[in-house]
Formats: structure tokens, C-alpha cells, sequence
């Protein structure tokens, strides 16, 4: 009935939800570092393209995944992790930053399906607008 009056595919619909399920929650009782908080220039832009690889080796520190998100305007974003690996390591003999890799862990929710695009708009509530 859904399907017929909104032009929904149920299915996709279904697969769209579980995959929101996967995206990590937000803890909203602890303040972001104010590093985080440079992802939020991403609002508005139209991504053009996305680099992703490896970080080039840096003495002393982890190993990293990052990605560059190029935009439409010519601004772009340089994303890679951070961590606590020379804290732990200068602790315990015999461990060094380079022994650790911290990686990111993508989860991609398909976009809305046809038919739930106008319905849903009227229900968003912020969050990070970056148009692929």
C-alpha cells in the first residue's frame, strides 16, 4: 500500500534502514576535540572527487588510511586518523608508533528511495550536507 501511494520501493527502502543501523553513534555528552569540528566546512560543498590510500610512512608515527575529498569550489579536505600509539608505546619497552595502523571503517547508507526524497526532507535535522 506504501509503495502504491508514495511510489516506494519497500525493499530498498528496508535495505536502507539496516544500513543505517551500521552508521557509530554520536556521543552527544562529550565535547569533539576541535579538530573534528574542521569536518563540518564540508557542509554545502559538491564533492568533485575522492582520493583514499595510505599515508605516506612517518617516523615515529602510526600508520594511517586517509582520504582527500576534492570539492566543486576548489576547497578540499584532508582526512586521516589520529591516536595515542607514541603515548603507549613510550610506556612499553620494545613497542614503537610504527607497530600501529589505525585504519577508518566506512558505512554507506544508499540514498533515499524514490519517492520517500520529499517526504523525508521536512525531518532533517543537520548533520554533515555534503552532496556526492
Amino acid at each position: 500500500m506504501i509503495e502504491n501511494e508514495f511510489g516506494v520501493n519497500g525493499e530498498e527502502a528496508r535495505k536502507r534502514h539496516e544500513a543505517k543501523e551500521w552508521l557509530p553513534k554520536i556521543n552527544h555528552l562529550r565535547t569533539p576535540h576541535s579538530t573534528i569540528l574542521e569536518a563540518r566546512r564540508m557542509e554545502g560543498k559538491t564533492v568533485e572527487r575522492v582520493e583514499v590510500g595510505y599515508r605516506e610512512d612517518r617516523e615515529g608515527v602510526h600508520g594511517s588510511e586517509v582520504v582527500i575529498i576534492h570539492f566543486t569550489d576548489g576547497s578540499i579536505m584532508g582526512l586521516e586518523t589520529g591516536s595515542n600509539a607514541g603515548n603507549v608505546a613510550s610506556n612499553h619497552d620494545g613497542v614503537r608508533p610504527e607497530d600501529f595502523h589505525v585504519n577508518f571503517r566506512p558505512q554507506w547508507v544508499p540514498e533515499l528511495p524514490k519517492g520517500m526524497q520529499k517526504h523525508s526532507s521536512k525531518k532533517r535535522t543537520g548533520g554533515l550536507k555534503c552532496n556526492p
